[in-house]
Order: C-alpha cells, then sequence, then structure tokens
C-alpha cells in the first residue's frame, strides 16, 4: 500500500512537467523494479515512509510555487508544509538537509535567480574547500583530523561570501557576459566570506583545539571560488540573464551609495521573510525541538545514539563494522566500488565499465568509469542546453535543484565526517533525484522523437513493452519470494534462532554483535544488541571507556553468540573482555563463523 501510495502520487507530481508517457516510465520504474523494491520497502518502513513523505513535500512545493507572485503565503498552506516538513525529519533526521533548501526555496520563491545562484554557491563552496583541505593534507588525516572544521568553515565563509555579493552587486544582472569588473568584485566578496570562515575557527580553537584549518586553504579558497563565482555569472548571460542596455555598473568597486543601496534593500527582503519563516518553521522547528528535549530527558542525549556510535566506529582502526570514506569520491558518493551516494548512476555505470574492460582487453576499470560519467554530463549538458527553457521549466517545476542539494548535502554529512557503516537505504532521496534526472532526459528524448505520428506510435510501443516487461518480472518475483503453499509448521522463521535456543536455557541474556532479526523473533530469550546501536547513551560512554563489562555484569548477561575472532581481536569488543570471560559452549553449532559463547565475568 506504501509503495502504490507513493507511485500513484509520485505520478501526479511527474505529470506537472512531464508528458504522460514519461512520466508512466519513471513511475513503472519506482514501482516495479526490484532493486527499489528490496531497498526502500521489503526491509522495513522507515524508509518507504521516509519517501512518501519526500514525494508529499515535492506536492507541497508545487502548490506553493503556484501562488501568483508577491502573494502572501495561506496560513493553511504555510501549516501543512511545515506538518510535511515534520513528518519528513521524524523519519529520518539525516532529511533535514532537503527540508532547510524546501523552506529556502519556498522563502525565496519570488527571487528565483538569486535561489538558483545560492544553491550553486553552496555546492561549489564545499566541493572546492573539502578538495582544498585534501590537497593539503591526506584523506584518511582530514576524515580524522579536519572533517568538523572544513564544514563549519565553508558554511560561515558561504554566509559571508552571499551577503559581501549581494551588497557588491553580484546578484543583479550585467551588460557584458564576463566583465573584469565582475571578477574583482567576485574574488572580493569570496575572499572577505573566507576570511570571515578562518576567523571563525580561530574564535572556536580558543574554546577547543580540535577545530584547525591549513593555512594556505582561506586565500586559496577565496580565488577558487572568486573565480567561479565571476564564471558563474557568465554562464548565466549566456542563458539570458542580462542588462540590455547595459547600464548596470560594472566597475572594479561599487560606490558607497550603490552598496548603501543594496543594504536596505537586502533588509527589506529580510523583513518581508521574517512572517513567512515563522510560518514554515514553527511546527517543523517546534516539533524537532521537542523531539531533542525528550532524547535528553529520557535518554540523556539530544541525537540518537546510533549515528554517534558509527562516527565514532569511523574513527577506529580495525574495526569490524568498516572506516569513514576511503576515496575522494566516496565522499561524494560517486566511488564505482561501493553503493553510496548516487548508487543508481555508480553502479550500473561501473557494471558498463567492467564490461568495457573486457572488450578492451584489459583497459583500466576506472578510468573508464569516469569517462562514462564524462560521457553522461556532456550529454547531460548539451541536451540541456538546446532545450534551456523547457528544462529549466520542469526543474523549477520539480523541485529538483531542492532535492538535489539536499540530497548532496546528506552524502556529504556521511562521507566527509568519518561515519561508518552506512547502508544502502540511507540513499532513498538520491534513488528518488536520479530517477527524475533521467525523466529530464526521456523528455528531452521524446520531444524529439515524437513530432510526427510514426515517432509517436514507437514511443508508445515501447512505452507499452517495457511497462509490461517490468510488472511481468515484477510479480514473478514476489510469487518466488513468497510462494503460495503452505509450509511446515515447525519451520523456523530463521535458521539461526535454533542453533541458539537450543542450547541456551529460557529466560536467558544472550549478546550479540548484531541482532536485529533474532531479537524480535526468537522466543523465551532476551537479545543485547552489543553494538549498541538500540542502547542507552551511558552503555555508549561505557563501550568508549572499554568498561562494557560493567555494563554486562549489571544486565547479567549469560551468552554470547558472535564470531570469537570479532570479540577478541577487533575494536571496539576487544577492550571489553578480560582473557578467560568467554567460554565454548559444548555441543552448540555454529552458524557460519558465530559461536556460542558463554560469558563468566572475572572476580
Amino acid at each position: 500500500l506504501l509503495s502504490a501510495g507513493t507511485a500513484v502520487m509520485l505520478f501526479r507530481v511527474l505529470r506537472k512537467a512531464f508528458s504522460e508517457k514519461v512520466s508512466i516510465a519513471l513511475v513503472a520504474f519506482w514501482a516495479y523494479t526490484i532493486n527499489v523494491h528490496s531497498t526502500v520497502y521489503q526491509q522495513g518502513m522507515e524508509t518507504g515512509v521516509v519517501v512518501f513523505f519526500s514525494v508529499l513535500l515535492l506536492a507541497m512545493l508545487q502548490k506553493i510555487a503556484a501562488l501568483p507572485k508577491d502573494a502572501k503565503m495561506p496560513f493553511c498552506t504555510a501549516f501543512r508544509f511545515s506538518l510535511v516538513a515534520l513528518l519528513l525529519l521524524l523519519s529520518r533526521l539525516d532529511m533535514i538537509f532537503i527540508v532547510l533548501f524546501a523552506s529556502l526555496f519556498v522563502l525565496l520563491r519570488n527571487q528565483p535567480v538569486f535561489r538558483g545562484f545560492l544553491l550553486a554557491e553552496a555546492i561549489l563552496a564545499y566541493v572546492a574547500a573539502i578538495l582544498l583541505f585534501i590537497s593539503r593534507t591526506d584523506l584518511a588525516y582530514f576524515l580524522a583530523v579536519f572533517d568538523l572544521s572544513a564544514l563549519l568553515f565553508t558554511g560561515i565563509a558561504l554566509v559571508g561570501q552571499v551577503i559581501c555579493g549581494w551588497l557588491m552587486g553580484l546578484y543583479l544582472p550585467s551588460g557584458k557576459a564576463l566583465p573584469i569588473g565582475g571578477l574583482v568584485r567576485a574574488v572580493t566578496s569570496a575572499t572577505v566570506g573566507s576570511g570571515l570562515g578562518f576567523a571563525g575557527l580561530l574564535v572556536l580553537n580558543m574554546v577547543n583545539p580540535a577545530y584547525n584549518i591549513p593555512r594556505l586553504v582561506p586565500p586559496l579558497f577565496g580565488l577558487l571560488m572568486g573565480v567561479v563565482l565571476w564564471l558563474m555569472r557568465g554562464a548565466a548571460y549566456s542563458f539570458g540573464w542580462r542588462e540590455v542596455d547595459g547600464t548596470v555598473d560594472t566597475s572594479p568597486l561599487p560606490p558607497t551609495r550603490f552598496v548603501c543601496g543594496q543594504a536596505e534593500k537586502l533588509l527589506t527582503l529580510l523583513r518581508g521573510w521574517l512572517p513567512d519563516a515563522v510560518r514554515l518553521a514553527w511546527v517543523s522547528l517546534g516539533g524537532l525541538l521537542a523531539y531533542m528535549l525528550m532524547n535528553t530527558v529520557i535518554f540523556g542525549t539530544m541525537m540518537p545514539v546510533s549515528g554517534q556510535i558509527k562516527r565514532w566506529w569511523g574513527s577506529m582502526q580495525n574495526n569490524v563494522y568498516g572506516g569513514p570514506s576511503q576515496t575522494i569520491a566516496n565522499i561524494f558518493g560517486l566511488d564505482p566500488t561501493s553503493a553510496e551516494g548516487w548508487l543508481y548512476i555508480s553502479i550500473p555505470f561501473s557494471r558498463a565499465a567492467n564490461q568495457l574492460s573486457k572488450l578492451l582487453q584489459g583497459s583500466d576499470k576506472t578510468i573508464l568509469y569516469w569517462v562514462l560519467i564524462g560521457v553522461l554530463m556532456v550529454i547531460s549538458l548539451v541536451a540541456f542546453w538546446f532545450t534551456r527553457n523547457q528544462t529549466i521549466f520542469r526543474i523549477r517545476t520539480l523541485g529538483f535543484g531542492v532535492f538535489f542539494l539536499g540530497s548532496f548535502f546528506q552524502i556529504l554529512f556521511y562521507g566527509a565526517s568519518g561515519y561508518s557503516a552506512k547502508h544502502e537505504w540511507y540513499w532513498a532521496p538520491q534513488m528518488l533525484v536520479t530517477v527524475i534526472f533521467f525523466g529530464l532526459l526521456l523528455q528531452i528524448a521524446e520531444d524529439v522523437l515524437g513530432r510526427n505520428q510514426f515517432g509517436k506510435r514507437i514511443l508508445a510501443g515501447a512505452l507499452v513493452v517495457y511497462v509490461g516487461v517490468l510488472f511481468v518480472r515484477f510479480n514473478v518475483e514476489m510469487v518466488t519470494r513468497m510462494p503460495l503453499n503452505d509450509l511446515p509448521a515447525d519451520r523456523p522463521f530463521i535458521d539461526m534462532i535454533p542453533k541458539i535456543t537450543e542450547s541456551t536455557e529460557p529466560g536467558s541474556i544472550i549478546g550479540m554483535t548484531g541482532g536485529g532479526n533474532i531479537g524480535y523473533y526468537i522466543e523465551d530469550r532476551t537479545i543485547m544488541n552489543m553494538d549498541g546501536l538500540i542502547n542507552s547513551y551511558e552503555y555508549f560512554g561505557m563501550l568508549k571507556d572499554h568498561r562494557a563489562g560493567e555494563f554486562y555484569q549489571r544486565v547479567g548477561l549469560d551468552y554470547v553468540f558472535a564470531s570469537k575472532y570479532i570479540l577478541t581481536q577487533s575494536a571496539p569488543y576487544r577492550y571489553q573482555f578480560a582473557e578467560g570471560e568467554l567460554q565454548e559452549v559444548k555441543g552448540s553449532r555454529k552458524y557460519g563463523n558465530k559461536e556460542l559463547l558463554r560469558y563468566v565475568p572475572a572476580p
């Protein structure tokens, strides 16, 4: 039902920007592709709920974008937007990036050019800063020492850069494509922002020496971002964003009167945005604060323990849960060796590169992968350029920029902060964004091929075949996974469970390094997740202090069902058990490398 409801709502959203054929093709892919079903819906409700409220938020953005320009946003509309944003946040807290940029999209709905620049500058600033930090150190050292500093520096620099750029007129159209005066203003704005970011880290360093920055990063960032801002405005000029009569001042530094006028305009806009900001945020922000307060009172920490533990795992050497990002591409979600981030681009293109490598007799797979990515980008840019008016309309109508930016920063949050043990269901928003991206290309292809009756018939036939194949494959897979014949009543739901219960007593407390499913379905026993993901904040603190044994004794732990090697040789478990505390249970059966061990606390 959740999948079907999401598909229906997604079709309604897509139909406002795409043709009926393209919308049906995209929705059929989402509803009937086995990979989407396995990732989003099969493993539980959480990810399905995330996608449902993401699509609902898209629908809300479309409704708000349809309001007349300069019209006051109705209270009911703002309330519904804020409520949907809160529900999306409570589905997964890392959706805060999408909620944040969706709110900015609504607040700046009457300043589309400024909004577009702001979204683009945010992405480019973080990419530039992270690459500069890594170039001055290396990836491992960056993740261990500079990750949080880089994110904070860029955030402060971006705010300063945008404000200074506004005052200097960078968000006003020019009478020239790339005026030299514009370059000076852009570099000045970026340098001011970079200086503010550097000053902010210096202040933070006085409080906590962990906040630090390589000394060459601020000047290089200011220069690089200045050139990028200048080129962005040249590109916008070529898209038609220009002052035709060329009367806009393009001198290197604007006169004082001009700066004061820009400041007055900004203050006027801020006063106009404030009421909308309050209406948009009071439910979502109030609900989030209430959630954090409840966590603090009940659990002793504002944020979920699981996220804190996984970031801690990423800081450890030789841990069983994997480490932080291993490559720069991994930080941005495009690593061909991992199913993270933009997995609907990285996985198929990685497979294609592998096949090409075999055909080309051993050509480097990684190089071929990036060549294919480059080809995709070139084709996309050319297609978007020749259909720029229609493409810009579709991107705005679908809220594509909002979700792309939110998805980008969600990936960056995990990839650039030493986070460990990421899973494929984290990337549901990226899957949705990728589907819309290919929808933009499909729509351009249909516009070209469907110009005559013959082309329209070919496209209609191809759509029928495509949807039919997806539908049949999906249903065959579902029947295979869930056959209609009756299963024996004594057949265990999970075959690991009998291996645990046959050698333990009813009422036993059994520790596992990850026992989610077992904990749900085992009877007359209690499973303790020793990884701490669903335990208390107190247990997390004891794990870090190598005192988890005290917790095990307090709760009365009887057994541990896990790999003995993991418990004795890998972090964090090797620090929690004294020698001789884990004893083999004679006659118990192993499950792979897992075995049942009796926990006998040392006196």
